[in-house]
């Protein structure tokens, strides 16, 4: 399973979006998890609702300590084996998650995936892409 946390904070105009994305995934043995990171616009309500909608949705309320503090908490109560992170005025293809396929991940600690940034009217502005780039860590202490 991947866990996926998306730090939130007054993105009520892009959460949605972003949401949806994620729930509409080809792959779907994921958890979504919502941290809510003290926002004083509707993203709360947003994220609450979605919790409603669909039984991998999970929401975290906290006051605003930053994202890094927001992904932080999304560790702390995932259970994923893998984890992504997802900004929340972000989206996703709907292969994202199925691209992090299972022969990649076994044989890696770390994957990564390309990005592509675009203008308010979607438009293509950058594209980077990584092909089959993965990373094996071994790290630790070396014994006697």
């Amino acid at each position: 399973m991947i866990s996926v946390i998306v730090p939130v904070y007054n993105s009520s105009l892009y959460l949605a979006r972003c949401i949806d994305s994620i729930l509409n995934q080809s792959y779907d043995d994921f958890e979504l998890l919502l941290i809510n990171d003290g926002s004083i616009d509707d993203s709360g309500t947003i994220c609450e609702k979605y919790k409603l909608r669909d039984k991998r949705v999970q929401v975290y309320h906290q006051t605003n300590k930053g994202v890094s503090a927001a992904r932080n908490h999304g560790l702390c109560v995932s259970s994923g084996e893998w984890i992504t992170f997802i900004d929340s005025d972000d989206y996703l293809k709907p292969d994202y998650l199925s691209n992090f396929n299972s022969s990649s991940l076994a044989k890696s600690d770390l994957a990564i995936q390309g990005i592509t940034t675009i203008d308010q009217f979607d438009k293509i502005i950058n594209k980077l892409q990584y092909l089959d780039f993965n990373i094996d860590l071994h790290l630790g202490g070396g014994g006697g």
